[in-house]
């Protein structure tokens, strides 16, 4: 057997053989976490080789890394909320603004984009939206929501307003990249406003382009955050080159200022407890590996300064 399975006790060996320090905690991490998902998926920093810790290295820190980010998956979900709200808000009204005659253009894909790609998308969207509300013939309603439930049974359409409450990030940003392109540009406008108004001393220039390039990078990583994986050092899109950095600078086009401020605070309480319970390599080591040179470029990202 390639890996036979090891007791809580043979697990704590093979560490401590490998020149990790367990500590009094070690029983207690292993059977509330699991040995996989700590030692696994959070010892590359503290690794002298490829199976030899550094020099003094301790389960508890390697336990402080995994809980810093899980704490910071936290965060990064509900400020992520955020964008996913605005997205939808100004996707729908500019989508609605646009077929102020018909509640229920969402669902004919004449209203999409014609060019293979988005029109591809296009489909895929409708067919879920079409499956949430119970339009598919021989389908239950994919969600059972009161409020969809309440426009069935007392009206005569189900507007877009109403349906894409219960669509998914992922959703909602299908249903903005089959959007045609005059629409797209529409809601990227619609953004640049926003985003003129709230940060006036240090705007940023929004295409229809670069913003489905952010909320593309603000999915994936929505969905690394709801499957519960490594986040801090995480790298995204084809080329694996997009990382938390520019997670949080696609995050500063979307949010207000004093969202940016909040986000900041709490990213940077996270890093403080790492960097209080981690003697091994100093926080700017963890901070590398997020794709920030310093606390100082972090701030810098948030707040429009590099």
């Amino acid at each position: 057997m390639d890996k036979p399975f090891k007791t809580y006790d043979e697990l704590i060996d093979l560490l401590e053989m490998r020149g990790l320090s367990t500590g009094p905690n070690a029983r207690f991490i292993l059977e509330h976490e699991g040995y996989y998902p700590v030692v696994n998926g959070y010892k590359d920093p503290f690794l002298k080789s490829s199976d030899r810790f550094k020099p003094g290295a301790t389960l508890d820190e390697v336990y402080a890394l995994f809980v810093m980010d899980r704490r910071l998956r936290s965060v990064m979900f509900r400020y992520m909320a955020l964008c996913e709200g605005m997205l939808k808000t100004v996707s729908t009204y500019v989508f609605c603004s646009r077929h102020a005659d018909d509640n229920e253009a969402y669902l004919d894909t004449s209203n999409y984009a014609h060019d293979a790609r988005r029109s591809r998308v296009a489909r895929a969207i409708v067919r879920e939206m079409s499956g949430a509300i119970g339009r598919v013939p021989g389908e239950s309603p994919k969600f059972k929501k009161d409020y969809l439930d309440h426009y069935q049974k007392n009206h005569d359409n189900v507007p877009l307003w109403v349906t894409m409450n219960c669509l998914s990030l992922g959703q909602a940003f299908k249903f903005y990249s089959a959007q045609d392109e005059s629409t797209r540009f529409a809601i990227a406008q619609e953004f640049q406003r926003m985003h003129r108004a709230s940060h006036p001393a240090n705007p940023r220039r929004i295409t229809h382009a670069s913003l489905e390039r952010s909320f593309d990078h603000i999915k994936d990583f929505r969905n690394i955050c709801a499957h519960d994986e490594r986040l801090y050092c995480a790298r995204v899109d084809r080329s694996k080159s997009t990382d938390f950095r520019r997670l949080l600078s696609d995050m500063r086009t979307i949010l207000t200022p004093d969202e940016c401020e909040a986000l900041l605070a709490d990213v940077r309480k996270v890093l403080a407890f790492a960097d209080e319970r981690i003697a091994t390599f100093p926080i700017e080591s963890i901070l590398s590996r997020m794709g920030l040179a310093s606390l100082r470029e972090l701030d810098g990202v948030l707040r429009g300064d590099c």
